[in-house]
């Protein structure tokens, strides 16, 4: 899996965490973002496609947290990227 999409992956993982923190299922959350809830679970497993901005920001201000702080917990997991 690409750098990009492992990113993307992580978002919406991190997305369904604080959704499942504060009882909101992924189904809401995609329903807010404007996406199906199968398009949610493609972008959580990382099997399709990337999480476009527009999905986070919509997501994110659904579950009351600053998009800043899903992108700085999935930016963690994602890890430091290797030249060589």
């Amino acid at each position: 899996m690409d750098r990009d999409r492992e990113f993307s992956k992580l978002v919406a993982i991190e997305l369904a965490a604080e959704g499942r923190r504060i009882n909101i299922k992924q189904k809401e959350i995609a329903a807010a973002a404007g996406i199906s809830e199968q398009q949610f679970s493609y972008y959580v497993a990382g099997t399709r496609g990337s999480m476009t901005v527009a999905t986070l920001l919509k997501a994110a201000e659904h579950l009351g947290i600053d998009p800043d702080v899903i992108v700085e917990r999935a930016y963690e997991k994602l890890g430091p990227r290797i030249v060589s």
